[in-house]
């Protein structure tokens, strides 16, 4: 109840953030992610917060795996135990029998609490590392889109129509949770496909990290994690930094990125991909 009179108050509302580009991250920002992925992700009360808000919202989410993967290329475990965690939790919330399926599922997806950064105005804080080119390297967005581009072809198809500007045909949890009184059951069973099947992928992502299960990953899983951070909160900073124009020069530690990642090529064009997912053109175009 406090947190409800808080939220409608605009406690947690931080005007400013609308008015920014999604990227690049303050270095405040930079410094709470990179502490975040250091452990404090682990903490019970974090987890506990991040359960209630259904993860961090739409700009936290993808700052998360941005700075994560700046640091860590490739080492997606952090993300993929914590989608896995909230999907399972979304899954035990669909109703099996009885009417008014999605309306009863959007309420339960209603968020509980506010995103942790939000709530703390992370981004107007002042960072402080503890290495001279830290803000710089967690700023770095190279490693997220070489990974949304090597596998778009396992998460372009569930980009949400309304974050993209392309329909109705898919919706995240936001936007579902808008929608649910006009939601068909032929459409809410779709969401339950989904949500499925995108936790199954993330769980053997997740697995993966296991000694005994090196090496068992498949790039349906990578791109299911993807679909795991849209759905949660939302798709339109992911779509922004694909559909930001090539930057003329490498960043102060391009040298230290994963030459896979690094090797991945960019959009021929600056809003090619976007342009893709707002006029629903064949996956193959």
């Amino acid at each position: 109840m406090r947190w409800r009179k808080g939220f409608s108050s605009g406690q947690y509302d931080d005007p400013e953030l609308r008015r920014i580009a999604f990227w690049p991250l303050s270095s405040g920002e930079v410094h709470y992610l990179y502490w975040f992925i250091q452990g404090s992700i682990m903490n019970v009360h974090t987890r506990w917060a991040l359960r209630r808000g259904w993860g961090l919202c739409e700009r936290h989410a993808w700052a998360a795996l941005a700075v994560d993967m700046s640091f860590r290329p490739g080492y997606l475990l952090d993300p993929a135990i914590l989608y896995e965690d909230l999907l399972d939790c979304c899954l035990a919330r669909i109703p099996t029998f009885g009417p008014f399926k999605a309306l009863r599922f959007a309420r339960q997806l209603r968020p509980k609490g506010p995103c942790i950064m939000c709530a703390m105005r992370i981004y107007r804080a002042a960072g402080c590392m503890p290495r001279a080119g830290l803000i710089e390297q967690g700023q770095c967005t190279d490693q997220l889109l070489g990974l949304a581009l090597r596998y778009q072809d396992y998460w372009r198809d569930t980009v949400c129509g309304l974050c993209s500007g392309g329909g109705v045909e898919m919706l995240c949890r936001q936007h579902l949770i808008e929608c649910s009184e006009r939601i068909s059951p032929d459409r809410f069973e779709r969401v339950h496909h989904l949500l499925a099947t995108t936790a199954a992928r993330v769980r053997n992502l997740s697995r993966s990290f296991i000694w005994e299960n090196r090496g068992s990953e498949a790039p349906q899983d990578s791109g299911a994690l993807l679909t795991a951070i849209g759905w949660m909160s939302g798709w339109r900073p992911l779509l922004a930094l694909i559909n930001e124009p090539r930057r003329s020069s490498e960043p102060p530690h391009s040298s230290q990125r994963n030459p896979e990642i690094h090797g991945c090529g960019w959009p021929e064009s600056s809003g090619s991909l976007l342009h893709a997912f707002s006029n629903n053109k064949d996956a193959g175009q």
